[in-house]
């Protein structure tokens, strides 16, 4: 049976070699065609660009989020640390049933939840424009936003409609 540090070593060992190309791709296609029959003639697609990547993302970045918080969780999974790409949409007036972006939540404490501190990413398709002023505030932090639009929650419950707007996500590029 593997030990805790084992499977850590296992986490470790595995190279993230970026997302492919196919990801956006296919989150681009999934924005123009957000129905159910077109995600599931399109699911190995889903399992290939989008979990299989977001897994090994997981993996890669967990031993560098322990480095900041040794209790951090990143379980490379969906429902773990990769959220789920079905949107809620009872209460919505938009009902699309799927995210056209991929979540993904590291957090600390025994529960997972928003009102665990963590971190939280966003990988989504930037129009050109705001990928070069994204780029442009990365280079001069300066000018308002912190570097690369990262940011770093810490014991701040989100709650709902009135979660504090300062903490929402932000789109990131590379």
């Amino acid at each position: 049976m593997p030990t805790r540090s084992h499977s850590m070593r296992r986490l470790r060992a595995m190279p993230f070699k970026g997302f492919p190309k196919e990801t956006l791709e296919f989150l681009a296609a999934l924005r123009t065609n957000n129905d159910k029959k077109w995600f599931d003639a399109h699911r190995a697609d889903y399992e290939s660009y989008f979990v299989e990547p977001a897994k090994d993302f997981v993996a890669a970045l967990a031993p560098r989020l322990k480095t900041i918080d040794r209790k951090i969780h990143a379980e490379p999974r969906i429902n773990g640390s990769i959220l789920r790409i079905q949107r809620d949409v009872r209460f919505a007036r938009d009902k699309s049933p799927y995210k056209d972006h991929l979540d993904l939540w590291f957090w600390t404490g025994e529960e997972k939840g928003w009102d665990s501190s963590g971190f939280f990413l966003r990988l989504t398709r930037v129009a050109p424009e705001a990928r070069r002023s994204l780029r442009r505030l990365a280079r001069r932090p300066s000018e308002g936003a912190p570097p690369f639009g990262v940011r770093t929650v810490r014991d701040s419950p989100l709650q709902g409609d009135r979660a504090d707007p300062r903490l929402a996500s932000r789109d990131l590029t590379t």
